[in-house]
């Protein structure tokens, strides 16, 4: 990372990230495992609760110190025009909340604003998983907190509910961040759907994830009508991602 960031001219610092194999955590009892198997399947491994853990206490450092940051995950690449995306996101981060420069899947979007020659604030249609570098300000961060009283779901998908925390899933396009920690032996929690080890879902409750996924589906589909978006029939005018 002092390699990627050198020359840069940028202020960073290191957060000490929660290992979560190293032992029980005071944050780890938010963790409500029977929900979580009811709504995904599975329980939160033991990488997901440290995960979790770290960009909570970065969320309450946000909070705390009235700023908006930038988080950046160190196993990570940068694009050459990193610098441009870095500086976009300072001008419109108070505006929009939540900005990721990256993402772990590739998603269809609409265009929300053209930022420069080439570069666009989209959002997503679905989640697009990961945390490898987004910025965020205060007013959204503060959100977050609210919605994490209970941990069911790894911490990225909590950024994609925009539905619960009112927080818009947008990004930078193109993105200027890589994850490229992409195999079970470099990260624990990476699959491609970040279960990580974890080869099959809980059959159990197959009752009750039905009813939170349809509860989920008619708050995404208020939450689109409140604030007048449509979101397929815009992603009809902006195209697919390249």
């Amino acid at each position: 990372m002092d390699k990627l960031l050198a020359g840069k001219g940028l202020e960073f610092r290191y957060f000490e990230a929660i290992d979560g194999k190293a032992g029980e955590h005071p944050l780890f009892a938010k963790h409500d495992r029977r929900l979580a198997e009811i709504r995904y399947g599975f329980q939160l491994a033991p990488g997901e609760l440290g995960c979790f853990a770290s960009h909570y206490l970065l969320w309450e450092t946000f909070v705390r110190e009235q700023r908006p940051l930038l988080i950046m995950e160190d196993d990570i690449e940068l694009a050459d025009d990193f610098d441009e995306s870095f500086r976009i996101a300072g001008e419109k981060i108070e505006d929009y909340g939540l900005l990721r420069l990256s993402s772990h899947k590739r998603r269809d979007f609409f265009i929300r604003e053209d930022v420069g020659s080439r570069h666009k604030i989209i959002q997503f249609v679905q989640n697009p998983s990961g945390t490898s570098c987004y910025a965020i300000a205060p007013w959204a961060a503060a959100r977050f907190l609210e919605h994490a009283d209970v941990w069911f779901e790894p911490v990225d998908c909590l950024l994609d509910r925009y539905w619960d925390h009112g927080v818009g899933c947008c990004a930078i396009y193109p993105f200027a961040v890589t994850h490229i920690a992409q195999t079970n032996e470099q990260s624990e929690i990476w699959d491609g759907v970040g279960r990580g080890p974890r080869s099959s879902r809980s059959r159990r409750f197959p009752l009750e994830r039905r009813y939170y996924r349809l509860k989920d589906n008619v708050k995404r589909k208020i939450f689109k009508i409140r604030n007048g978006l449509n979101l397929e029939k815009d992603l009809q005018k902006a195209g697919k991602p390249s």
